[in-house]
């Protein structure tokens, strides 16, 4: 954590697992260095009648750390429709992302009930999280999820460019701001082998005889850091073959690092406290088929 925060100049940090105690130790040390905390379980394939119970321990657990007088924001849950049962057909995550990889665009189509029974739970979930935590609430939604944010103080999207969607990806991303609530990019990134980052959100599928390369991460990101207006927060997850590492920081246009800590942390709570109105983009929805038709090739 003293890496993320003195070396890499980061003023937060997105701590995500399935372990509860695991995420508690990451976001003290967290806080300990200086760090907002984001504090994001992350439920892979706990059985439907858990789940509430796990959220409720892990936002009294994120209390915990905010009430030491860290920032924290929950993250209550990712891209839950795949990861966990009852939404997506499928035992498995892995039996849900093939469904997924193998589905044509009648089955898409036909994904209305997965998201009302999928917002019906992030409601639960959110008013979970709400009788045990006292601070900012979010979600981190995958591209098919159409998310009814109202429960969340924040939208966070896991949002990938590649070579199919690179010219609308800031178009889309921006398009998230007509929800009226700052915009969390709560994952983005690539691997670190060439061409990866033409790959999107299927990079982390590594191809055989793919080539490493640090320097791809450093191409892919530079492009990513100008598209933010001043509203705009990031969090990101740059990945390392297979695994990701995850860092985060707000986008402030015209602000430098050397402006030290406590210019970002000020500059944080403006944000945080900024009255955002709705800005016009394109529906997030318009390319949701042929951005998921690429996004998942096995």
């Amino acid at each position: 954590m003293a890496v993320i925060s003195d070396e890499l100049h980061c003023d937060a940090v997105r701590v995500s697992g399935r372990d509860p105690e695991r995420l508690s130790i990451a976001a003290h040390c967290a806080a300990a260095a200086g760090l907002e905390v984001w504090f994001a379980p992350f439920p892979v394939d706990l059985p439907s009648d858990r789940l509430l119970l796990f959220f409720a321990d892990c936002a009294r657990r994120a209390e915990a750390v905010r009430e030491n007088g860290a920032e924290v924001v929950f993250g209550a849950g990712c891209e839950m429709s795949a990861f966990c049962g009852g939404f997506i057909p499928g035992d498995t995550y892995g039996d849900r992302l093939r469904t997924m990889a193998e589905a044509g665009l009648e089955w898409w189509h036909g994904l209305g009930l997965v998201q009302e029974r999928l917002n019906a739970f992030l409601m639960r979930v959110a008013e979970t999280a709400r009788a045990h935590f006292g601070g900012r609430i979010t979600y981190a939604s995958a591209p098919w999820e159409f998310v009814d944010w109202r429960p969340f103080d924040l939208v966070g999207v896991d949002a990938y460019r590649a070579a199919y969607n690179a010219d609308t990806f800031r178009s889309e991303l921006r398009g998230h701001l007509a929800h009226g609530k700052p915009v969390a990019v709560t994952e983005y990134g690539t691997c670190a082998y060439r061409g990866a980052g033409e790959r999107g959100g299927a990079a982390w599928q590594v191809p055989h005889g793919a080539v490493p390369d640090e320097d791809e991460q450093v191409r892919y990101a530079g492009p990513e850091r100008r598209i933010s207006a001043p509203t705009a927060w990031s969090a990101c997850s740059m990945r390392h073959g297979g695994h990701r590492r995850r860092c985060s920081t707000r986008w402030q246009p015209g602000t430098a690092a050397a402006e030290g800590k406590d210019t970002r942390r000020r500059l944080r709570q403006q944000s945080c406290e900024a009255n955002l109105s709705p800005t016009r983009g394109v529906r997030v929805g318009d390319r949701a088929f042929d951005r998921l038709q690429k996004t998942f090739v096995f």
